[in-house]
């Protein structure tokens, strides 16, 4: 029974999307990097750190709207 549950989960055989949290060495990111594209995955960037966002730009999301507000909200009070 053990040897039949460590074949259904290794790394090979998954085929549904996971998230690996591992604070590891650095090194240990191109293996991981290595396997996810041995796969099939692909890697997204975190839109947060992309160049090509700009700060003007948050206002087309929902929460920043939000949150927009509320700091105006916010800044209206202190005057």
């Amino acid at each position: 029974m053990k040897s039949a549950i460590q074949k259904k989960t290794t790394l090979s055989n998954l085929r549904e999307s996971f998230v690996v949290v591992r604070k590891g060495l650095p090194n240990t990111a191109y293996n991981t990097i290595k396997a996810m594209s041995s796969l099939g995955f692909e890697t997204l960037e975190h839109t947060l750190y992309s160049p090509y966002l700009a700060n003007s730009d948050f206002g087309h999301f929902g929460a920043f709207e939000l949150i927009q507000t509320l700091d105006s909200l916010e800044l209206s009070r202190k005057l």
